[in-house]
This record gives C-alpha cells, structure tokens and sequence, in this order.
C-alpha cells in the first residue's frame, strides 16, 4: 500500500510536472518527436476516458433497444398471423381414440398445431421452460 501512496504522492506529480504540455495550438505543432512520445500515455488515457464518459451519458440518452427474436421460425411466416380453429365437437371426436391432445406451443413442432415433442430439444438448445398444451377426456 506504501509503493501506491508514493506513486500517487510523489511520483505521478514529478512525472506530470515534466511533461511538455503545449499552451496553445501554434505550440502543438512545435513539439518534437521524443516531446509527442511523453505525451502519449497521458493523451491514450484521457482519449480512452473521454471515450467512456461519452458512451455512458449516450447509453443513458439512447438505452440500446434489443429486438427480441422471433419464436415462430417456420409455420405459415407468410401470413400476418397465425390461427388454427378446432370446434368443441372436432376436438370430442379426437379424444374418442386418445386420452390426452398435445397442442403445440414452442412453434417448433413439424406436425403443429399438435405437440411432437420439438419443444424438449428447444428447451435444452435455449433454457426455455416451454410445454405442450395438453387437453384431457
């Protein structure tokens, strides 16, 4: 902790002090070679700083807006949206053979409006926690 109060203390000071720091533009275009390479380090940290200050106060003018991806990557994309209809009698009759009906809800089925299952791949590829809309007898 002693070398940093030494750093702080004395050490950036004299280097600060002996640094040629031009009065105005005229003198700028006075400094040597070796004079612009003294300067570097100090005009790399104020630019990199000024860069940040300046994305921090756009990023609090302008939040940046992310686009969420669409779920829908396959089924009927031409239409502007998408609905099927089954009637209380269509789905009766479907239950006759089975106990429960699968109705897809991860967009990802081939055989959509029912559930194939595609959802568990989905799920494991993104973290979702998606399932099938199940209607029972």
């Amino acid at each position: 902790m002693d070398n940093v109060k030494v750093a702080l203390t004395k050490t950036l000071p004299l280097y600060l002090k002996g640094l040629p720091v031009p009065s105005d533009l005229a003198a700028c275009a006075a400094l040597s070679k070796d004079q612009w390479i003294q300067l570097a380090p100090v005009l790399v940290i104020a630019l990199l700083v000024s860069i940040n200050l300046l994305q921090l106060f756009l990023g609090m003018l302008m939040p940046a807006t992310v686009k969420p991806s669409r779920n829908n990557t396959s089924i009927k994309l031409t239409e502007a949206k998408v609905v099927d209809a089954r009637t209380v009698g269509a789905l009766t009759e479907s239950l006759k053979d089975v106990e429960t009906l699968a109705f897809c809800r991860c967009w990802k089925s081939s055989t959509f409006p029912m559930c194939n299952g595609a959802h568990v791949k989905h799920n494991k590829e993104t973290g979702d926690n998606v399932g099938p809309l199940l209607v029972k007898k």
